[in-house]
């Protein structure tokens, strides 16, 4: 029977628990300006055209969940969450200009591990992240949050790729905001 994969089992060792969830930063660029290239199987990124977005502890995530369809292939769903608390002008103009886009990002875990979202394969084609949802909320007690909240999806045939390179991580960790 012939392989429809390149992916070959290789096992792995006993898994340590020192790994952490949540994400520290994430940075978006419109997809049309965003460079992105991989080779063995890592990404490489240019950070030129991305914006930084410093996100408060527990306030955003990345979850990537398998879609099995035997009659058309599987895919794999990445979605970034991200909360903006406390409503206010120029985050109510960033969740415009975010949900309005087509947006690339590179999402920063807990763990300082550097991810890539909206690569479809390892030829680096892009595909746009788009919003699935968002909401504005002013809470109703004063214990509620006011926040903003948007997500971010994205269909892919791969898993998020890694970026390991230390110039690149050196570049994105060097954008500010204004």
């Amino acid at each position: 029977m012939a392989s429809c994969t390149s992916y070959t089992l290789s096992g792995l060792q006993a898994q340590c628990k020192d790994s952490i969830g949540g994400v520290a930063k994430i940075w978006l660029s419109n997809i049309g300006d965003a460079s992105v290239s991989i080779s063995e199987n890592v990404a490489d990124v240019s950070a030129a055209s991305f914006k930084v977005y410093n996100l408060r502890k527990g306030s955003a995530s990345m979850t990537t969940n398998l879609t099995v369809n035997e009659n058309a292939g599987d895919y794999w769903t990445t979605e970034v969450s991200m909360d903006f608390l406390k409503m206010e002008t120029n985050k109510r103009l960033e969740m415009m200009a975010i949900t309005m886009g087509e947006t690339i990002a590179v999402v920063k875990d807990n763990n300082s591990k550097y991810w890539v979202v909206g690569v479809n394969n390892a030829a680096g084609d892009l595909v746009s992240l788009t919003a699935s949802a968002g909401v504005g909320e002013t809470g109703a007690a004063k214990s509620d949050s006011n926040h903003y909240n948007v997500t971010l999806s994205v269909d892919t045939t791969e898993l998020p790729y890694e970026i390991t390179k230390a110039e690149t991580i050196t570049a994105f960790e060097g954008i500010s905001t204004l």
